[in-house]
């Protein structure tokens, strides 16, 4: 199996990128780019990214899989959300982040979302997918070769 160095799970980093958008609001808004009526939207993105994650869990838990990234994989999960995008968990917190910056509405949280997608890809994503090979092969493979990354 893939090693894997131990650290912050995801969801730290999330929280953490959350609280700097927060922060960027407060002491750095730089500018309004959408009006406060479109707040609205912004909640709307947080609870599509929020139903998104909580199937994608489910989903896990239903397959007795490791959701921990630096736990082992037990089975290939590939139907429900996991037929749009090999990462809907990751996907949902740069679906929140952005729902954040759209409800806040000012430039600054916007830096954030692609942040967090570059670090997840870098330290998360790239480990489990060697994992994934390792543990699944050319199921893997194939499901690699049919569905983004992202989406």
């Amino acid at each position: 199996m893939a090693e894997a160095k131990r650290g912050p799970i995801p969801p730290v980093f999330f929280l953490l990128a959350l609280l700097l958008q927060w922060g960027l609001l407060l002491f750095l808004p730089v500018a309004r780019l959408l009006p406060e009526a479109w707040s609205a939207l912004g909640f709307v993105t947080i609870a599509a990214g929020v139903g998104v994650m909580v199937v994608a869990a489910r989903q896990f838990t239903k397959a007795e899989t490791a959701i921990n990234p630096f736990g082992r994989p037990s089975a290939l999960v590939t139907s429900g959300v996991f037929r749009a995008s090999r990462n809907p968990m990751y996907l949902a917190m740069i679906v929140i982040l952005a729902g954040g910056a759209l409800a806040w509405g000012t430039l600054s949280p916007f830096l954030v979302p692609p942040a967090l997608a570059w670090l997840l890809s870098r330290k998360f994503i790239v480990m489990e997918e060697a994992k994934m090979i390792e543990a699944f092969g050319v199921d893997y493979e194939r499901y690699r070769g049919q569905v983004r990354r992202w989406l």
